[in-house]
């Protein structure tokens, strides 16, 4: 499965740039999550996708940790 995730701002928007995202794959969902809090802390939006370049709607929300 293929995982996007980022460390929202303090008032909770999505990084501008590289900076606080992540982009990876990994077998479950438990693993990404353990994935994200090593690289990202303890405050993040994790997100499941199918393709990154099309709408929203491909992207399903896995964890939110804000």
């Amino acid at each position: 499965m293929k995982f996007y995730a980022y460390k929202p701002s303090d008032c909770g928007q999505e990084p501008i740039g590289k900076n606080g995202r992540v982009l990876f794959k990994s077998d479950t969902a438990e693993d990404a999550i353990k994935h994200t809090e090593s690289i990202l802390g303890n405050r993040y939006m994790l997100f499941s996708y199918t393709t990154i370049y099309n709408n929203r709607k491909k992207y399903k929300l896995v964890m939110a940790n804000v």
